[in-house]
């Protein structure tokens, strides 16, 4: 593995851990935090405020935590931790890295590739004999569809058409 700054942990978090040394719910405080965010009506477009509000706490970025460092040493065995770091400062920032990576990851992949399919979402009424699919953008934006069953094989039949380059599709 290549460090691009040595292979010492202070070398990228060591603000994170002098802090979580000096107070030990710093994780805590940016978990509350984080649906304040999500719930403003100019979210995601407030992420950056979001992550300079986890620096000042934190002593590092949401995104530098993730991205540059948890993402790719938390679990490394050439990473050195400095000798005196809290037993559970490990524990904690991993499942700092679970819980937030997931917010991190659409949302940069929402900056950088929008329009992109995010995932698919089914649910069904069964009462009714309705499925409702949702495709889900990589910005967030949802498009409903009540379909049956031959929508379902018309969607299917014109993706391999559009996998297979086929104009008639």
């Amino acid at each position: 593995m290549a460090f691009e700054n040595g292979d010492l942990a202070i070398d990228y978090i060591g603000e994170t851990i002098d802090n979580y040394k000096r107070d030990r719910t710093i994780f805590s405080q940016v978990y509350s935090l984080i649906p304040v965010f999500l719930n403003r009506p100019d979210w995601p477009h407030c992420y950056d405020k979001l992550d300079r509000t986890i620096e000042m706490i934190l002593g590092n970025s949401l995104t530098g935590l993730v991205f540059e460092f948890t993402s790719r040493y938390l679990h490394s065995d050439e990473v050195v931790w400095p000798d005196d770091l809290p037993d559970s400062f490990l524990k904690e920032l991993s499942t700092f890295h679970t819980v937030t990576q997931d917010l991190v990851y659409p949302f940069w992949a929402g900056r950088t590739t929008p329009l992109k399919l995010y995932s698919i979402a089914k649910s069904s009424d069964h009462a009714y004999g309705k499925t409702l699919i949702r495709f889900i953008r990589m910005d967030g934006v949802n498009l409903d569809l009540e379909v049956d069953e031959n929508d379902i094989n018309t969607i299917i039949r014109l993706l391999k058409g559009i996998i297979n380059n086929d104009e008639n599709e």
